[in-house]
Formats: structure tokens, C-alpha cells, sequence
């Protein structure tokens, strides 16, 4: 099996194609990078060996990822590493990047629908003075402001 092994690295060719994989993968996560500027802030590595510094949770994109089938693991607290073999084809990369882009897009629809349900279910503001004309109540701690033409006007 070592000799195999040999053989295949051995091979003419062989260091020529990772080479070329591994520009592919550079340029497609710099893509990815354009696509996605929220979540990913940095591409780095060398070959095939590559690092995406990414905003969401690292631990939970990698369980994400492994639902979509694609193994990756976190090489720091938001760094998603891909290790691709050293016999990896242009489809085989393309597809991987498909997924961690699908991954992206559910995340971020995930976050918009987050924000959405937060901005429904808040739409009173809560104040520490009562020199407002409008219409307040009074609470332990402060007063709480009903949502009128004054909030408004003074509540973003």
C-alpha cells in the first residue's frame, strides 16, 4: 500500500494538479469571501490547506456543514479549516463550495428571520424620564412608553 502511495505521489503530474486544485480553491473562496462579506472576514492558506475566518459560531457552521455532508473541523474559535485530499478534482472543490455557500444562505436567512421576529415582538421602547408628552405608565424602574406619533419621532 506505501508503494501505491509513492506511485501515485510520484507521478508525473501530480504536484502540477494539487498546484492547480489549489488555486482553484483560493479563487473560489475569495468568491465566496465577495458573496458572503458578513460572514466571511478572511481566506488564507497555502495549497490545498486552507483557512476561512468566518463571524458565525465556528462549531456550529462545521455541525451545519456536516449535515450537508461536508466534513470540515475548526482549527481556532472562528477559523473553519478545509483539508481537501491531495486527489481532489475541480467538480469535487466546486461542489464542496456549493454547500458551504448553501450553508452561508440558510445561516443568513436564518439571522434576517431572527431580526424580523425581534422587531415584531418589540415595538414599545422603555424610558427612565417622564418629561415626555405623551402618554406613559408607570413601572418599578422607570416608565414604559406606548407606541404613538411620539415614539415615533424620538424612538429609532
Amino acid at each position: 500500500m506505501g508503494n501505491a502511495v509513492l506511485d501515485r505521489i510520484l507521478a508525473p503530474g501530480f504536484i502540477e494538479h494539487v498546484e492547480a486544485m489549489g488555486k482553484i480553491v483560493a479563487h473560489e473562496l475569495h468568491q465566496l469571501m465577495q458573496k458572503f462579506p458578513n460572514y466571511i472576514t478572511e481566506v488564507r492558506g497555502k495549497g490545498l490547506i486552507a483557512g476561512i475566518r468566518i463571524t458565525p459560531p465556528v462549531r456550529d457552521f462545521v455541525a451545519r456543514l456536516r449535515n450537508h455532508k461536508l466534513l470540515t473541523v475548526a482549527a481556532s474559535d472562528n477559523v473553519l479549516r478545509l483539508l481537501p485530499p491531495l486527489i481532489v478534482n475541480e467538480d469535487e472543490i466546486r461542489e464542496a463550495i456549493g454547500i458551504i455557500a448553501e450553508a452561508f444562505a440558510e445561516f443568513d436567512a436564518e439571522q434576517a428571520s431572527r431580526r424580523a421576529i425581534a422587531q415584531r415582538q418589540a415595538p414599545f421602547r422603555f424610558f427612565r424620564t417622564a418629561d415626555y408628552d405623551c402618554e406613559t405608565f408607570s413601572r418599578s424602574q422607570g416608565f414604559f412608553l406606548r407606541a404613538t406619533a411620539f415614539h415615533s419621532r424620538f424612538c429609532p
